[in-house]
């Protein structure tokens, strides 16, 4: 883009005054073939918000960033584990990761919820785990830090099964977690970062129990979810165990995991229409518009 010479803040070639909806959205189109469509979102994010800035001081009569046409991210089908697929994977990991597996496949939570996990957040008695921070880094000493949770909505208390419970009280008896401690660490007591368990322990459990070296730790997540649904737990029960921000999130993710019977479908609406059946709704309905 050429610069038209005008004065005023300037943005590449352009000043900000020039530049039209056209050449945003000329720009978001080129770029589309050097950028993954979420990094692209991020980019045209923080133009827009330059731009917005711009109008509220007074640089600008209005944005350009205006009915701007993004990429779709493709949303790649969640794929579950199997039940016996975690029992194995539970076991090529060792002992002391074992309970970190069971746990993530029995109650949904992120990886870095459960890297963040510490014993206080573990209800026995009423068999609830809370979830409100996850791990977000390691400092220079080895110690946590700990941010909140991706969203406010998964802010959430989980109900624990009992395979989760049997497996969490095991781990505690053997290595001795301390009631405000991390509950999984790696085998010198130091957090999990997610690159070393990846390299460390995922990738060699995967190729121990034969799955694909791209099935991730997030599968375990999309079991719980696949089990819920399965068992005919509500959507609303889902979203809030899976902290969802809403129940589109979790449809959008899961919705083809939930059961189609065509056979019942075609039963339902038989009936309803079946000329020997009295619907007294409806008939009553129309007793009392003629009267």
């Amino acid at each position: 883009m050429k610069n038209n010479g005008q004065s005023g803040a300037r943005s590449g070639d352009h000043t900000h005054a020039s530049v039209r909806r056209s050449d945003v959205q000329a720009w978001v189109t080129d770029r589309t073939t050097a950028l993954k469509p979420s990094t692209l979102g991020t980019v045209y994010t923080i133009l827009a918000n330059i731009f917005r800035t711009a109008v509220q001081d007074g640089l600008l009569a209005k944005t350009p960033c205006e009915r701007i046409e993004l990429p779709r991210e493709t949303r790649a089908e969640a794929v579950p584990f199997g039940p016996s697929a975690v029992n194995a994977l539970a076991e090529a990991v060792g002992e002391r990761n074992r309970a970190l597996i069971l746990t993530a496949a029995t109650t949904g939570m992120r990886q870095a919820e459960l890297f963040g996990l510490t014993r206080d957040r573990i209800d026995f008695m009423r068999r609830t785990v809370k979830v409100d921070r996850q791990l977000v880094a390691v400092d220079k000493d080895g110690a946590p830090l700990f941010g909140p949770p991706k969203t406010d909505a998964s802010v959430r208390t989980i109900p624990l099964p009992q395979v989760a419970l049997d497996a969490i009280s095991a781990h505690i008896a053997s290595y001795g977690v301390a009631a405000d401690g991390l509950l999984f660490t790696t085998g010198s007591g130091t957090p999990w970062r997610r690159n070393n368990f990846h390299r460390q322990v995922w990738t060699p459990a995967l190729k121990t129990v034969q799955l694909p070296p791209k099935a991730t730790f997030h599968g375990l997540r999309h079991t719980y979810a696949s089990l819920l649904i399965h068992a005919g737990e509500s959507p609303r029960a889902i979203q809030g165990w899976l902290g969802h921000k809403s129940i589109t999130e979790t449809f959008d993710t899961y919705g083809h995991m939930w059961p189609s019977d065509h056979e019942s479908t075609r039963a339902a609406i038989d009936a309803a229409f079946d000329p020997h059946r009295v619907d007294e709704s409806l008939t009553q309905t129309a007793s009392e518009e003629a009267s």
